[in-house]
């Protein structure tokens, strides 16, 4: 007979499926046929920031963005103390890995149909296991992966993570360093996407 109390953080729990709920478009989260596919590759460097691009089918139109790592993120990763170590074992790069490609998607997501199956490509295995499974043990993590859920639900939109060597990803990466010039150089040469 006594009032319960929620904590905060059951409270934003619930309230974040409460607005994810509220877009719901009443399909399955999973449709089973996809009418596109697109693919994004996203690199990240402490030395600089986020980098990434998309071509769309089928005029092969490329869109790219290389920006400094956002400042509101900079408290979380701490990038002073792990400038200059980009081992994947490293939580700050892992998360800044994992800031690209939820950015990327976001920006890149007005320029897709609904209905569409999205590749991203990461050298971040990291990265690659945490979109793949669409979870995490690790809070920020999480905090970034929720970002994604409301848009894949209004729109339809299903995520597939493929992991490559960091060798094959040389344009992304130059994107990550903000070296733009290199983009421009390497993008000449650019493979087809892959067809899944």
């Amino acid at each position: 007979s006594h009032p319960l109390s929620i904590t905060t953080p059951a409270l934003t729990e619930i309230q974040w499926w409460a607005d994810a709920l509220a877009n719901w478009n009443g399909r399955s989260f999973l449709p089973i046929l996809f009418e596109n596919t697109v693919h994004i590759w996203t690199d990240a460097a402490t030395s600089y920031g986020i980098g990434g691009y998309t071509i769309l089918p089928p005029s092969n139109e490329v869109h790219y963005f290389s920006i400094p790592t956002p400042i509101h993120f900079l408290p979380f990763i701490n990038i002073k103390h792990h400038q200059g170590h980009t081992s994947h074992n490293n939580p700050a790069i892992n998360l800044l890995e994992l800031i690209a490609a939820t950015h990327a998607i976001h920006i890149f997501a007005p320029l897709y149909p609904t209905n569409t199956a999205i590749i991203l490509h990461t050298d971040n295995s990291c990265t690659y296991s945490i979109l793949n499974r669409n979870s995490s043990t690790t809070p920020k993590y999480i905090t970034v992966l929720k970002t994604l859920t409301p848009l894949f639900l209004s729109r339809k939109f299903l995520l597939h993570s493929d992991w490559l060597p960091t060798l094959a990803n040389p344009i992304a990466d130059a994107l990550s360093r903000g070296e733009k010039e290199s983009f421009f150089e390497l993008f000449k040469h650019l493979p087809p996407p892959p067809t899944f």
